[in-house]
């Protein structure tokens, strides 16, 4: 499972600020996808299951976010985090849950 060195609560709280950069989705996970592991999303569009998207089809603000995300939840946690221009790439509505983030 993607982030799976993430206690529970630490796992619910990246997927709630995920979804608030992110709306509709209802979860993360790793596939196996030829000889790598691959980030899959899964997003809640009101059919009969969620639709999933695998990395090549995330955006890169997306893909940016999840980076944001793994680094703030790191195990061990470190002691001085240096993140430069998180704003970047990452659309001017999500810009807000990404400062609570932070």
């Amino acid at each position: 499972m993607f982030f799976q060195e993430k206690s529970s609560g630490d796992w619910a709280r990246m997927l709630e600020f995920l979804e608030t950069i992110l709306p509709g989705t209802v979860g993360m996970d790793s596939r196996k996808y030829r000889n790598n592991l691959e980030i899959e999303s899964a997003q809640d569009w009101e059919r009969s299951e969620p639709v999933k998207f695998g990395v090549c089809n995330m955006s890169d603000g997306t893909l940016r976010a999840l980076k944001l995300l793994d680094a703030v939840f790191q195990k061990p946690a470190p002691s001085v985090l240096v993140i430069e221009c998180p704003e970047l790439t990452i659309h001017p509505g999500a810009l807000g849950a990404v400062l609570d983030l932070l």
